[in-house]
């Protein structure tokens, strides 16, 4: 397997234009755009870093993320992120609505409460 230039990881294989091996139909991102409250701002952002996206590419359902920063936006009631999961196929990302995501928004709603504010979006890669 190609290593991934951008992250240099091996288990990731991604290059531009889609994904080493698929067709660009097949490829699915699952897109949050989350607003975090100031006061809980830097704790959710490791907390993601370090335990909630680790977990969800750990299910195997997705292989490769991007976690940005929106830019340009009102930041007076906190930052806005869009995250990001790509997923090799359709079927891929159904196995993850139905194994785990419950459990996953169980325990960000558990975790964050008022604190963040987020709305998610399928997309699929048609070029």
């Amino acid at each position: 397997m190609e290593e991934n230039k951008s992250t240099g990881d091996s288990k990731a294989p991604f290059r531009a234009g889609g994904f080493k091996g698929s067709n660009a139909d097949g490829i699915i991102i699952y897109n949050t755009t989350y607003q975090v409250l100031h006061i809980a701002h830097e704790a959710w952002l490791q907390w993601m870093l370090d335990i909630s996206i680790p977990e969800i590419l750990g299910t195997g359902c997705f292989v490769k993320h991007q976690l940005v920063r929106v830019l340009d936006t009102d930041e007076t009631d906190g930052f806005v992120y869009a995250l990001q999961y790509y997923a090799a196929s359709r079927a891929d990302y159904d196995q993850y609505t139905v194994l785990y995501e419950p459990a996953f928004k169980l325990q960000e709603s558990k975790k964050w409460g008022n604190n963040i504010f987020g709305f998610s979006s399928l997309m699929q890669v048609v070029g």
